[in-house]
């Protein structure tokens, strides 16, 4: 079960024994959780009713769902974070200095957060994408029930790279991306390589978009208005990864991030930023890793990204490995056997 943001309607999706119930996230951030708990509670009891177990995708609200589901069933359930560090989800749940924000007080902020973790604790286990996740979810939930299960990537036959300098960026275009800071770096991109062009794939969602920010900084600058194109949301990024050698992914918090790992699997050259997530990711030998914030920092690995043909190589050969080793098959066996756990601890009175 889970909360879409790009979706405007439900869709039920049967795969085996898994059913997928995407609910539109009503392009609401905290009006659009009400009604997504009003949608989903009723139907994940009623789709639960022949199941054995819920999945959450992420510990806000699907979590919330899953875990009614799951009590009013007697079921158990497994929820996996799917960000961490700063801004993530572990962080938003412990966050002690809450403000009040619109009609919502800081008082009902902390019963919301309070509810929702002794929720939490309920679940047989918590999933998260590397061990830095794993840390933060200790102060959760007892570090016996969580488990560390990173997200797959679907293997494909990446092509060669084509020697054009551009570079391209996929995911949300939101402030925890550091994208404003992208385009900082990139002006002394464009200073060293006039033909360089940089393609910025995603919308601003409902979270801390910088959309509207992002388009003005670009028409205002010359240079940038020149060489950065927005597509805004679209349903296949991969022509765009496969027109451009370049990656470019400077997040100040990722979990395990899905966009990362398909620009692995189609073999571009990863500018990230050095950030726990994107380590796990790329390991520690990856060559165009830049500390997190530091303009000249990216600046600088990208140009020699695009300067630097051996390093590049090396890049693109260290990208392949890690979506070697994170395939769809490896990761699908060992989260069966995690709910078959679940199922069985329920069963005997355990978890």
């Amino acid at each position: 079960m889970g909360r879409s943001t790009s979706r405007h309607w439900f869709r039920l999706t049967r795969t085996g024994a898994l059913t997928v119930v995407e609910i539109p996230g009503f392009q609401r951030p905290r009006a659009g959780t009400v009604l997504f708990l009003a949608c989903a509670v009723p139907l994940g009891t009623l789709l639960g009713l022949g199941g054995t177990s819920f999945l959450a995708i992420q510990l806000v609200a699907p979590s919330t769902a899953a875990a009614l589901c799951a009590i009013m069933l007697g079921r158990p359930y497994v929820a996996m974070a799917t960000t961490s560090g700063a801004g993530g989800e572990v962080a938003h749940l412990l966050d002690s200095d809450l403000q009040a924000r619109g009609q919502w007080s800081e008082a009902t902020y902390r019963v919301d957060r309070w509810f929702r973790r002794r929720l939490l604790r309920r679940a047989s286990y918590l999933v998260a994408q590397n061990r830095a996740g794993a840390r933060e979810l200790s102060a959760v939930m007892d570090q016996r029930r969580i488990v560390v299960l990173p997200t797959p990537v679907e293997r494909v036959q990446a092509p060669p790279l084509n020697g054009r300098p551009a570079a391209v960026f996929v995911g949300r275009l939101s402030k925890d991306k550091d994208l404003l800071r992208l385009l900082e770096a990139w002006l002394v991109v464009v200073a060293r390589w006039p033909n360089a062009r940089l393609t910025l794939v995603g919308d601003g969602g409902d979270h801390q978009s910088v959309e509207a920010d992002l388009r003005r900084l670009v028409s205002q600058q010359e240079s940038l208005a020149r060489t950065v194109t927005f597509t805004g949301w679209v349903e296949d990024v991969t022509p765009f990864l496969a027109r451009a050698d370049i990656f470019v992914f400077p997040s100040l918090t990722e979990g395990m991030s899905n966009a990362l790992l398909e620009a692995c699997a189609w073999g571009r050259v990863v500018v990230a930023s050095d950030i726990p997530a994107n380590r796990a990711v790329l390991e520690d030998d990856h060559p165009l890793l830049f500390p997190a914030g530091d303009a000249d920092a990216l600046a600088r690995m990208l140009i020699v990204a695009f300067d630097n043909r051996g390093i590049a190589a090396a890049a693109r050969r260290r990208a392949l490995a890690s979506a070697a080793s994170v395939s769809i098959e490896r990761v699908a066996e060992q989260l069966e056997v995690l709910l078959q756990q679940a199922d069985s601890a329920r069963q005997g009175g355990g978890g």
